[in-house]
């Protein structure tokens, strides 16, 4: 990593807190400066004035240019010293969410000189990651987001948690104890699917604890997180049927709507595709005629393998300590106005961010009502049925077994058989992210099957006790 000298300014403003605010002003203006130095009685720095802090403390908090500094500054700013490194200057910025770092070139009698060192000059200089660059700008927008809620109680922060779950819960009619859970989840899922910038505007009208859970997850826009997906993860997370998880999924955010208002609420919509955006609008179906419509529609399609019994133990032959072969598969209930079937298997238990893909087959026929076992890893398959293969989370084409790491217990594997009103018109070789986004708005009926495998052990078999 290049030496922390390359990237000080030295020749930096500092004046005095007693000095005025339109004194920083021209001081910017006449040298083309971001950042002002302020020294304080002693002569050592007492604070640090940016041109964006500058402007909004100064309409916001003054009523004449005349102010002192002192009253606009932030006190006692992080510095770092010139013997220092460029990791630690980073590590710093990381950890207290700033750009700028003020550099303790060297002591006199006369006190400190003072320089600067930026993160835009450190990114310009090819000293940051993009990874630690955005762990940087997150500690920022956590920082000043803690400013918002510094001045208010912890009874008053708590008080105000309280007041959202239930005004939500009451509004989506989520009991109690479940709420936290289920707000956490779904408001995680609009964090993640939109960018980071409008992730920050969103949140931000949201309590404290809430904020500072959503910015621990990872920064967006990620696209493989779908109404389906999150549906499928209501289902397995909380154990709700697929109908009840639709009537959750709806009224949670249609609260959501409510308690945030218009204004932020439309911002938000416009960064979700329109299935998302579906969620938040009212409907003119009575909430329990929709649900048995759902339930219905649920209920017609059924998935079953001829390899395995539905939430039971997968055999070796299927997995990646055995054969390796794809298990079979048969559906009954087929829908009227189906076009094509899809399939996807997952593992939502894999050590990963995402759940992983192990499975990926679309453009099936929909005269076709089984898949054999033992297809083979090709791209395109055309005997004995017509399909095309996507990639699994390996990057490989592709049937992949479950192959869970040792002492990790049970991994459920989740066959989901989507049936389309459209054809896929994607090649061989798709992504789970690719495929959903396709597909999201055509589905009218999905069915699930679910195995289930561990990794043997010394001295365990892979049964279940009861």
């Amino acid at each position: 990593m290049p030496s922390l000298n390359l990237f000080i300014q030295k020749k930096i403003i500092v004046l005095h807190e007693d000095d005025s605010a339109q004194d920083a002003a021209r001081a910017m203006r006449d040298h083309h400066a971001s950042t002002v130095l302020v020294a304080g009685g002693d002569s050592n720095l007492a604070g640090i004035v940016t041109d964006r802090d500058f402007t909004i403390r100064l309409i916001a908090n003054c009523d004449t240019t005349a102010e002192p500094l002192a009253k606009i500054m932030t006190a006692e700013p992080v510095t770092a010293d010139e013997a220092g490194s460029v990791e630690e200057v980073l590590s710093l910025m990381e950890a207290h969410g700033v750009r700028r770092i003020p550099i303790r070139i060297q002591s006199s009698p006369e006190g400190h000189r003072w320089g600067l060192v930026t993160l835009d000059d450190l990114v310009a200089g090819g000293a940051v990651t993009i990874q630690r660059l955005g762990r940087i700008i997150k500690g920022k927008i956590r920082r000043q987001i803690s400013g918002i809620w510094r001045a208010r109680s912890e009874a008053h922060v708590q008080q105000t948690l309280r007041n959202f779950y239930r005004r939500v819960g009451d509004l989506a009619d989520i009991s109690s104890d479940m709420i936290p859970e289920i707000s956490y989840f779904l408001l995680g899922a609009l964090f993640r699917r939109i960018t980071y910038s409008s992730a920050t505007h969103f949140t931000a009208q949201l309590p404290k604890q809430l904020q500072e859970a959503l910015f621990e997850l990872p920064a967006g826009p990620d696209r493989d997180i779908t109404v389906h997906a999150v549906l499928d993860e209501m289902i397995f997370r909380f154990r709700f049927t697929e109908a009840y998880a639709w009537s959750v999924v709806r009224k949670f955010y249609r609260a959501l709507a409510e308690v945030l208002g218009p204004g932020v609420t439309e911002h938000l919509k416009a960064e979700l595709p329109h299935d998302f955006q579906n969620l938040f609008e009212k409907t003119s179906e009575q909430p329990k005629e929709a649900e048995q419509a759902i339930e219905r529609k649920v209920s017609r399609l059924q998935l079953k393998s001829r390899s395995f019994e539905n939430a039971q133990v997968i055999p070796r032959d299927y997995t990646g300590d055995g054969a390796d072969r794809s298990p079979s598969l048969l559906w009954s209930g087929v829908p009227d106005g189906t076009k094509e079937f899809v399939v996807l298997c997952e593992d939502p238990d894999a050590p990963a961010q995402q759940p992983w893909v192990h499975w990926i087959m679309y453009g099936i026929s929909s005269n076709t009502t089984q898949i054999p076992e033992g297809i083979p890893s090709q791209p395109e398959i055309e005997y004995p049925v017509r399909l095309r293969q996507g990639k699994n989370s390996s990057g490989l084409i592709g049937y992949q077994g479950p192959l869970p790491p040792k002492s990790h217990g049970f991994h459920r594997y989740v066959f989901n058989l989507y049936a389309l009103n459209s054809e896929v018109a994607l090649p061989p070789g798709a992504t789970k992210g690719e495929l959903l986004e396709q597909i999201s708005n055509h589905i009218i009926a999905e069915a699930t099957l679910v195995g289930r495998y561990r990794r043997e052990v010394a001295g365990r078999r892979n049964v279940e006790v009861a």
